[in-house]
């Protein structure tokens, strides 16, 4: 449900989601969208109050996530000399003319060839059909690096899918014994990767997010907290 609200004299729009859980959440996407989820019985009133005592931060958020995703989009540009992260490094991007659209990896440097090097749509699908190829390779093997403990409790191998994920890192289907995960994670450092195969593949022992399932994932990755906050950096 879509509902409207000022804070600090600014009207925003927010999407108010009545779930099982014991508090009023808040979260913010990349596109600035703000999603509350609240208990059933929670009274509207009450729901607002806790966004006008938390207005400061709202809007604080707000416009580091607005920065933040106008860096990324300027970044996505892939001209030459601009940076792309591959496992958490940072590579220059160096783009030639050539016969063949592809991307080579170097010493420092991300090396782009396409047929048309003033064009940036052509420049953006080449470099993210190698990042999404890359993903699938990690994850792949991270997959079944990390099976054998999930197979000794009685959990088949998952079928895996890769997509581009709007808010999330990865999902669980444990109906259908489906992972899905993000195709861009090789921009990401490979523990933080790993973080993400850990975590889906926990919902096959408990779907949800209850101390038994943090319990669960602190068995297999005791520093998750830190791979976490690494990744949402």
């Amino acid at each position: 449900m879509l509902r409207e609200i000022v804070l600090n004299g600014r009207k925003l729009t927010y999407e108010l989601t009545r779930k099982q859980v014991k508090n009023i959440n808040l979260r913010l996407h990349t596109d600035c969208s703000i999603h509350v989820s609240a208990p059933p019985r929670t009274a509207v009133a009450s729901i607002e109050r806790f966004m006008q005592e938390n207005a400061d931060r709202i809007l604080d958020a707000m416009e580091k996530v607005g920065k933040r995703e106008a860096l990324r989009q300027q970044k996505e540009l892939f001209e030459d000399g601009g940076t792309v992260f591959y496992l958490g490094a940072p590579y220059r991007l160096r783009v030639f003319e050539g016969t063949r659209n592809e991307v080579r990896l170097g010493s420092g440097e991300l090396l782009l060839t396409v047929k048309d090097p003033s064009d940036p749509i052509l420049r953006k699908k080449t470099v993210e059909k190698w990042l999404s190829a890359r993903s699938k390779e990690q994850i792949t093997e991270l997959c079944h690096s990390i099976y054998p403990y999930f197979q000794a409790r009685g959990i088949p191998f998952p079928l895996l899918r890769f997509r581009f994920m709007k808010s999330r890192w990865g999902s669980c289907n444990t109906a259908k014994g489906i992972l899905t995960f993000h195709n861009r994670l090789a921009e990401k450092p490979v523990e933080c990767i790993a973080y993400v195969v850990a975590h889906e593949f926990t919902h096959f022992l408990h779907a949800d997010h209850s101390k038994r399932f943090y319990g669960e994932l602190e068995k297999m990755m005791p520093d998750w907290k830190i791979r976490k906050k690494l990744l949402n950096e």
